[in-house]
């Protein structure tokens, strides 16, 4: 709580731990279930014009002579990283773009002895971070050199975008030089391109990361072979689809997920096809029919039945094109193989769980993973059958699959059993019974595909896009706690990275169904990609990637304006997010004040006051001065004039501390607020006496009888002293 005598102590110096002293004496408690504050921000309050004018007035004057820290994140330089790196908008460099990925050539000013180039990264799909953060330096001269990367002002989009600084590696992309029946002999593709990408990769392995844009328009020949980048954006997104395993072409395209090293050694075996017989044949398909022929003869069979593989290569085919993720090749396998062991692999026959189809809208299917695969494909179909007991009947029969068959009948018992109809019930089962047949392939739940790790990239872009049938059937999916499902029937296979998500999954989750400002889908939204920068719309140019940012972007807009209401749910969700506010807050000492403490202006002050403590970036005073501002609109709810003018002249004093936490302290001021609702009280009990009084007066009814009951009792005291004195003079004249 602030005191109130703070108005009068402008000369004392401000310290960070006045504010944070302020803000950890403020009484809070966490709003009973049910009872969650509206989601608008209010507009000023009722107060009187002229002293909201007058305040208005005085918080705008103590800022004609205030520069916002602010504006040197929302203004930056253009086209300039750190002060050393140029980006040349108008020198777009083809050959290294891809995808929403533009490259733009670069000057260090440094450096003049390399040249450098720059990928612009595509805010609606999220870079990515974790390979970032692992790459910072990379022991291996085959993977292109990450000079610096942040955020730049980018003249080209107008906005403020993250920025990726790359040494240009020598040489042609491989594309380029296989054209025509330009092909490379085995022992020149092994020794060139197999072994130097196995020993990138291997460390990738060692970083618990995957590379997943090994291609040929991603390598570049020169005296050796160059890797190019994997950060700039979503995992496999602009990736050729022959290069994906079947598990990952059943996925939608930014769907797809960083997965494990087992997809670059996949991609190296589709990179030795090409490089040595090409893919021509294929240039036709379309992915939707790609996958179906894998399905149906598996993909070692559909990649190598034109073409006659040598015995030597044979095996590194078979295992690295392995269908079953289990028993695919990974990086050891690979390096095995390289070092000249021989596995003698069988070819694969055509994937065939059992000899007895399985019948689905009048057609046969063999295999689990081909029914799940038409499931989801024809969802609508499939959720009318999915609670009749013959598929798990099947799988135990005809495929003596027990294990599996029990799963999927305990699915069906758990939501509701054979005769449901509710449509969400049979929606939640049909994406279970789908995870459950196809263990390997992605989530899917009615449009949506995609593998775990891609929830939060997933959701992000549909929030951007403003796609709400995916947002509503992301919420959904996770209200149905799919996610965990699917992670389940995993079992061992499921990797780190999908453990750590479903674990942060799971103790965020719950914010998903709170409608208060600062939390729902927009806190998940951050909770699961922790690097993902503010996305509200007032903010989202200058591209602020901490809590430090984002209040000089908010301080630098308050300036500007005292009455627009600068919080937005995104902004107020990445402050709970990145500020470690679980749960919404109440004013104790506000009790007197019910439509006060609900109040989700407060709410929000609340916020700022915890970001501004946690970030420690020091004074703001644009963004006290608003805060101020905003509150001294909701001073109607106090009863004493005398109060409203001196909590008032205190909150404009604080203002000029730049502590949003003051500022709210002025206003949650314990002993102005009891004088206020003590006197109140006082007034109430005054109120009520003259109101009796008042009653009393005007009833003339009641006025006849209290004058005839008074009169009469007048009349017996006058007859009594009259008779009194009589008797006495009786007895006076007697005694004579």
């Amino acid at each position: 709580m602030l005191p109130s005598f703070l108005c009068h102590s402008k000369k004392l110096p401000y310290n960070h731990c006045m504010a944070e002293s302020a803000l950890s004496k403020m009484e809070t408690q966490q709003v009973p279930e049910g009872e969650a504050m509206d989601d608008a921000l209010p507009e000023k309050g009722e107060v009187r014009e002229d002293v909201l004018a007058e305040a208005a007035r005085q918080l705008k004057e103590s800022l004609s002579h205030y520069e916002s820290p602010g504006v040197s994140v929302m203004r930056r330089e253009s086209d300039r990283l750190k002060e050393r790196y140029t980006i040349h908008c108008d020198k777009m460099l083809p050959q290294f773009s891809y995808g929403g990925a533009n490259a733009y050539a670069v000057t260090d000013s440094k450096d003049d002895a390399h040249s450098y180039f720059a990928y612009i990264c595509n805010p609606m799909r999220p870079y990515r971070a974790r390979a970032l953060a692992a790459l910072g330096s990379f022991p291996n001269n085959h993977l292109i050199r990450l000079a610096d990367h942040g955020v730049a002002h980018i003249s080209a989009t107008g906005d403020a975008r993250y920025v990726l600084v790359y040494q240009k590696p020598d040489g042609k992309r491989l594309s380029d030089l296989l054209t025509g029946s330009q092909r490379l002999p085995e022992n020149v593709f092994i020794e060139k391109i197999l072994k130097p990408l196995h020993e990138v990769i291997a460390i990738f392995e060692e970083k618990g990361i995957s590379h997943c844009r090994i291609h040929p328009a991603n390598l570049f020949m020169g005296e050796g072979i160059v890797l190019g980048d994997c950060v700039a954006e979503s995992a496999s997104y602009s990736k050729p689809f022959l290069y994906e395993p079947l598990e990952r072409l059943m996925a939608s395209q930014e769907g797809m997920g960083a997965g494990s090293t087992k997809v670059d050694v996949y991609s190296l075996a589709v990179l030795a096809i090409e490089c040595m017989f090409g893919l021509e044949r294929f240039s036709a398909l379309s992915k939707e029919h790609y996958a179906a022929l894998q399905l149906h003869s598996g993909t070692y069979n559909v990649m190598t039945s034109q073409i006659s593989v040598s015995s030597n290569l044979s095996d590194f085919l078979i295992g690295a094109l392995n269908d079953n993720t289990a028993e695919r090749w990974g990086v050891e396998q690979l390096g095995n193989w390289l070092g000249g062991k021989r596995y003698n692999l069988l070819h694969p026959s055509e994937p065939r769980d059992s000899h007895r189809p399985f019948v689905f809208a009048e057609k046969e299917y063999h295999s689990l993973r081909t029914i799940a695969h038409t499931f989801h494909r024809h969802w609508d179909d499939a959720r009318a059958v999915v609670r009749d007991d013959a598929l798990p009947r099947w799988i135990d029969q005809c495929m003596h699959k027990k294990n599996r068959a029990d799963v999927v009948r305990r699915a069906i018992d758990t939501s509701g059993g054979m005769t449901v109809t509710n449509q969400k019930l049979n929606d939640e089962l049909l994406s279970k019974v789908i995870s459950a047949l196809d263990p390997d392939g992605p989530l899917r739940y009615m449009e949506l595909s995609l593998n775990f790790d891609m929830l939060g990239p997933v959701l992000c872009s549909a929030i951007r896009t403003g796609n709400q049938r995916a947002i509503n059937q992301i919420n959904a999916m996770i209200r149905m706690d799919l996610p965990n499902f699917w992670c389940d029937q995993q079992g061992a296979h499921l990797s780190k990275e999908c453990s750590d998500i479903l674990w942060k999954m799971q103790r965020t989750h719950r914010f998903i169904s709170r409608v208060s400002v600062g939390f729902g889908i927009e806190r998940f939204l951050y909770e699961m990609n922790p690097h993902l920068p503010c996305m509200s719309e007032r903010v989202i140019a200058s591209y602020p990637t901490s809590l430090k940012e984002l209040l000089l972007c908010l301080d630098a807009l308050a300036v500007e304006s005292h009455e627009d209401s600068l919080v937005d749910r995104n902004i107020a969700a990445y402050i709970t997010c990145h500020a470690n506010i679980a749960k919404e807050t109440g004013f104790l000492m506000l009790g007197h004040y019910p439509k006060l403490a609900q109040s989700p202006e407060l709410q929000v002050m609340f916020m700022l006051a915890k970001a501004q403590e946690k970030s420690r970036v020091g004074a703001l005073r644009g963004l006290a001065s608003w805060a101020g501002y905003r509150l001294i609109g909701l001073l109607s709810c106090l009863h004493s004039q005398k109060v409203r003018k001196q909590i008032t002249r205190d909150i404009i004093a604080a203002a000029e501390y730049g502590q949003v936490s003051l500022v709210l302290g002025a206003l949650i001021n314990s002993k102005m607020l009891a004088q206020d609702a003590e006197g109140f009280l006082q007034a109430v009990e005054v109120y009520k006496k003259n109101n009796r009084k008042i009653a009393r007066l005007t009833d003339v009814k009641a006025q006849a009888e209290r004058n005839q009951y008074f009169g009469r009792r007048i009349s017996l005291m006058v007859s009594v002293g009259m008779l009194s004195y009589a008797i006495y003079h009786v007895l006076k004249l007697h005694a004579l």
